[in-house]
């Protein structure tokens, strides 16, 4: 693949072959390949530009296996074209089980990228878990895009391409109209959603006001969401709980932040 020399995403020639290194236990080599052979035949058949997708030596189940395959590559100074990442990994051994790695990955990867003066290939999450939040802290943390396992492979595939030779990057989507709020309120968000107790958010934020801090700042937050609430005919929130469903609200509504249990490589 050769680089755009405007933007620096790689565009494919005619004929071109893109090379995919694969980090997944649900998946064998064979089903991969299956799949890219299948998009490439797609591509034939309408009449489009030849190019197709290859992998990256065998497809790596554990995350111990993908940071070998990073190791090899930056010693070989030669990195896959873009890159599949699955939260969930196996963990190797005679009784496997299977464990949230992908995003831990996803930072070492980013460290070793750096480190070594190279540049970060694109990065695509594909998970059962799947959510907003872990999409944006895998994006956070150098990933390109993110989707859920109930994205048909076939539809993957093209996202891949996207991803490759369009620059497509995940964005929140949410619902109309969005819901402005002030760094105060947004920074309590992702404690709301832990569900956490007023006096602990104020302890993690160093909050003057304390816990009554806390309560404002949820005041504030309810009346903002009832506002839009009441706009969109819904029924209002009503009470002093739901600290998580006002959180999931404002998720709902356009904001966005890396939840507590991501937080790989900042203070929680």
């Amino acid at each position: 693949m050769r680089p755009a020399a405007d933007n620096n995403v790689p565009v494919a020639a005619q004929g071109d072959v893109a090379t995919v290194l694969v980090i997944d236990d649900n998946n064998d080599a064979a089903t991969w390949s299956f799949w890219f052979e299948d998009d490439a035949r797609r591509r034939d058949e309408q009449g489009l530009e030849p190019r197709s997708f290859v992998l990256y030596g065998p497809v790596r189940a554990t995350p111990s296996a993908a940071n070998a395959a990073i190791t090899s590559a930056f010693k070989d100074k030669v990195l896959p074209d873009i890159i599949v990442v699955d939260e969930l990994l196996s963990t190797g051994g005679p009784y496997p089980q299977r464990e949230a790695a992908g995003l831990r990955f996803m930072h070492t990867f980013r460290e070793r990228a750096s480190a070594e003066g190279m540049t970060l290939p694109p990065s695509v999450l594909w998970t059962a878990l799947y959510t907003p939040g872990l999409a944006h802290a895998f994006v956070q943390a150098g990933g390109r895009h993110a989707a859920g396992r109930e994205t048909p492979s076939s539809e993957f595939v093209q996202l891949l391409w996207n991803v490759l030779l369009r620059g497509e990057t995940w964005t929140h989507s949410y619902r109309k109209p969005r819901l402005e709020l002030k760094p105060p309120v947004q920074a309590v968000l992702p404690y709301f959603e832990a569900d956490l107790p007023p006096h602990e958010i104020a302890k993690r934020l160093n909050l003057p006001g304390g816990a009554d801090e806390v309560y404002s700042l949820r005041r504030t937050l309810f009346n903002k969401v009832n506002q839009i609430r009441e706009q969109n005919n819904e029924a209002l929130f009503e009470g002093k709980g739901q600290y998580t469903e006002l959180a999931r609200a404002a998720l709902e509504h356009g904001q966005i932040w890396v939840p507590l249990a991501y937080r790989i490589d900042q203070a929680q």
